[in-house]
């Protein structure tokens, strides 16, 4: 009862923010109102995540001690902090399991797809510094991922394919973290 309970409250207030979002935020993209969704259903999923946690251990200590390593895992290894590539091949599988890593590329695929250029500055452009103020048209990108050899812009879909993300995982991803949610959900009420 507990459970349910607190998952009406989280989505009773979700719907809310969602509509003012809706209202105030409409920025023509459709898909782009829907990253409140998602970003949602990955919150139910890792509010679910430590609520099973908790649920699994008969004291606080434990279940703390656990919580720490799996907060801190599953930001680095959402695939921004380290990407999927350069991932090492032993820790690797945990991107699989790491429902923040599902929300966060859907999040950065509504964000960045068909964006036509998304432009460098300051110490990302070469040459820059004393003597190069008006070289704008002779600058590139640089040491930014997806940039393209000369052009002084990164295109949001080459920006995305350098960590590995794609655009066509965003519905997936909602499912997957549905899934999650089910599962942790599942886990509380049986422990």
């Amino acid at each position: 009862g507990y459970i349910l309970h607190g998952w009406t409250l989280h989505v009773s207030r979700g719907v809310l923010l969602l509509l003012d979002y809706r209202f105030h935020n409409d920025n023509g993209k459709c898909l782009s109102i829907f990253s409140h969704d998602h970003q949602l259903i990955n919150i139910q999923a890792m509010t679910a995540l430590f609520r099973a946690v908790g649920a699994l251990f008969s004291t606080f200590d434990g279940a703390s001690k656990v919580s720490g390593s799996l907060i801190m895992f599953t930001v680095l290894y959402t695939g921004y902090m380290i990407p999927k590539p350069t991932m090492h091949p032993w820790l690797g599988w945990i991107f699989w399991i790491d429902p923040l890593a599902y929300g966060f590329e859907a999040l950065l695929s509504i964000e960045f797809h068909d964006k036509t250029f998304i432009p460098c500055v300051g110490k990302n452009l070469i040459p820059t510094g004393p003597g190069y103020e008006n070289a704008q048209a002779h600058q590139a990108c640089a040491g930014v991922a997806g940039a393209i050899s000369g052009q002084n812009f990164v295109v949001g879909d080459n920006y995305l394919a350098s960590l590995s993300y794609s655009h066509s995982h965003v519905w997936r991803n909602f499912g997957i973290n549905w899934a999650w949610w089910v599962l942790f959900v599942a886990v509380t009420m049986v422990a």
